[in-house]
């Protein structure tokens, strides 16, 4: 700037340069979505899970990283995902036979974003599929066989011997066997797997 003296002269003024630097009040954010199928089959069936994330913050989030526990494998990492802009991937994974018993898997996915700043955000959604009807099936037979085959006299002794078999595909537990004919016999199976026979 110029400055003018009492004497009417004027002197030129410069001060030195200066920078200030004011940080953006940025808040990143979005969602995550895990989606599959409506049901799931049996054991060895396979379930694709597929995992959207969704930018809902003002900033481009340079990384997304999505873990599952159903799927300890699950490669998903996710890169310059715009702002309403989104992004996904999917993973597999194989039913068992504690899937198929309980006839729901639920599940929980989490993801951790970081934008280029360095500020991170994480977010999660949660997954309840039930299993298709036709795959939890609770059945079984019943078989008793004597021993001897045939009996000849008042006081002769027979043997039976009972056999259970799942034949449905969910285990079965608490079977109670009684018969009639032996008031006193007790038997009781804990636990039978599908195909199992006891």
């Amino acid at each position: 700037f110029q400055y003018t003296g009492p004497g009417g002269g004027t002197t030129t003024v410069t001060s030195p340069s200066s920078t200030a630097t004011v940080p953006a009040s940025v808040t990143p954010s979005f969602t995550l979505a895990k989606t599959g199928p409506a049901q799931f089959g049996g054991v060895g069936s396979t379930v694709t899970y597929t995992f959207t994330v969704t930018n809902t913050g003002p900033q481009t989030l340079a990384s997304v990283v999505v873990t599952d526990p159903l799927i300890p494998g699950l490669n998903c990492a996710l890169t310059n995902i715009a702002p309403a802009g989104t992004a996904n991937c999917q993973g597999s994974y194989t039913v068992t036979q504690a899937d198929v018993d309980a006839g729901v898997i639920d599940n929980t996915a989490d993801a951790t974003g970081l934008t280029p700043a360095g500020t991170t955000a994480t977010a999660s959604d949660t997954l309840s599929m039930p299993i298709n009807p036709a795959s939890a099936t609770k059945s079984m037979t019943l078989a008793k066989t004597a021993a001897p085959a045939s009996f000849a006299a008042v006081g002769d002794t027979i043997g039976y011997t009972f056999a259970v078999t799942n034949t449905g595909s969910q285990t079965l537990t608490g079977i109670d066997i009684t018969d009639p004919l032996i008031p006193a016999f007790n038997c009781t199976i804990a636990s039978l797997a599908p195909g199992a026979t006891d």
